[in-house]
């Protein structure tokens, strides 16, 4: 070839497409298509997570699983085929295993109640780590329940005006006492006056008082410092007016409780009862109103006549479905049933523990990485009356 035939050929090359190049680059569209055409296909085939009746799957972190049952022992492994009787035990196999875990410990419990001897108690050694959390949780779906308190299994028989009444060995003993009681696990009212209203919450089911019984008043039943006067005295107890106040005459008032707003309403005080005089018409108070014991204000306990208030756990008072009463000397538990529910098959229940969880734990020393799931806690005795640490009630 010569010089020109060379430059003639070269012009036609950048010309004219090569016909083999043309055929590779069909080839290669058309794989293209088909491959993303079969991607396409697949992925619509598939279920995706908005798609309807889908879920999306969520991958679940790997944990240790122990397992509780009302059927179960502690001396099984904590299986779920073998699960373990107690909280307190799995607790222990927990702290142990924790350890050396790198990975989450889930203690289940299966559906029922669990009537706890003691408050599951829990310290820093008890706690988890960041790797290696412990939770205590209801197994999914089932309901559980863990009680402050114990099953009585009562024998009712009638008393009279429809109230029913059953012996408690436990009680006349001086073994057992109680504060609250739930019936089908609905907390029942103690006999009270006035009745037990929540139409109108904090003001129907309360009356108010003719003022607060003055300084020249004489105690029937002075006690030993009630010659004492000193900043932040409390109330010592308040008139009522006959119109409004009950009929009936407490053969022990000294039993009954009172629980009386502080004035202005921001805060709800209770004492025992220490007597009644009818004659001037007051309520004499005895233990209690430290309740709203506040450090920044001179009468952390005053009332006045427009303090509404109740006054519980009378005997005379049980007069409306649903209320009751305990007889601590004859050890007997009074009830009035409202209609339509069977005492006999009904599951009473009473607090016996002032908590179910305690959670002890320093600043330096804190309980850390423990989660709650799930549970219905319920059954803790009433600590109202009790001597505690006065609340800083800092707003």
């Amino acid at each position: 070839m010569n010089s020109r035939n060379d430059l003639t050929n070269y012009h036609q090359l950048k010309t004219r497409p090569i016909p083999i190049m043309k055929r590779l680059a069909r080839i290669l569209l058309v794989f293209l298509a088909t491959t993303l055409t079969a991607r396409a296909q697949t992925a619509g085939d598939a279920p995706q997570p908005g798609d309807a009746g889908v879920k999306p799957q969520i991958p679940k972190a790997k944990a240790t699983e122990f397992y509780i049952a009302p059927t179960g022992s502690d001396e099984n492994p904590g299986t779920m085929e073998k699960p373990f009787a107690t909280l307190e035990n799995a607790k222990n196999v927990a702290q142990t295993l924790v350890k050396t875990s790198r990975e989450p410990i889930r203690i289940l419990l299966r559906e029922g109640a669990y009537y706890l001897n003691g408050p599951l108690e829990l310290r820093p050694e008890n706690s988890g780590t960041a790797e290696s959390p412990v939770t205590y949780a209801a197994y999914p779906g089932e309901p559980v329940t863990l009680s402050g308190g114990r099953r009585l299994d009562c024998h009712w028989r009638a008393y009279r005006d429809g109230i029913m009444m059953c012996e408690l060995p436990e009680v006349k003993a001086g073994k057992l006492a109680f504060t609250q009681l739930f019936i089908n696990r609905q907390r029942q009212a103690l006999a009270r006056y006035p009745n037990y209203d929540n139409s109108r919450p904090g003001k129907s089911g309360y009356i108010l008082p003719a003022g607060q019984i003055s300084t020249n008043m004489t105690n029937p039943q002075p006690g030993a410092d009630d010659d004492m006067v000193y900043t932040g005295l409390g109330p010592r107890g308040i008139l009522f007016d006959p119109a409004t106040f009950t009929k009936k005459h407490w053969a022990n008032p000294q039993e009954a409780a009172i629980h009386i707003f502080r004035k202005k309403y921001w805060g709800n005080l209770q004492w025992r009862i220490k007597t009644i005089d009818y004659e001037q018409h007051a309520v004499w108070f005895g233990e209690g109103g430290q309740q709203m014991g506040a450090k920044w204000i001179a009468e952390p306990s005053d009332i006045d006549s427009g303090s509404r208030f109740f006054i519980e756990n009378i005997f005379e008072e049980l007069d409306a479905a649903g209320e009751w009463y305990w007889d601590a000397v004859k050890g007997i538990l009074y009830f009035m049933p409202p209609p339509g529910l069977d005492l006999r098959s009904a599951t009473v229940e009473i607090p016996v523990l002032e908590s179910v969880i305690r959670i002890v734990g320093t600043q330096n020393e804190p309980v850390s990485h423990l989660a709650f799931e799930g549970f219905r806690i319920a059954h803790t005795t009433s600590t109202f009356l009790d001597s505690y640490e006065v609340p800083s009630l800092s707003d």
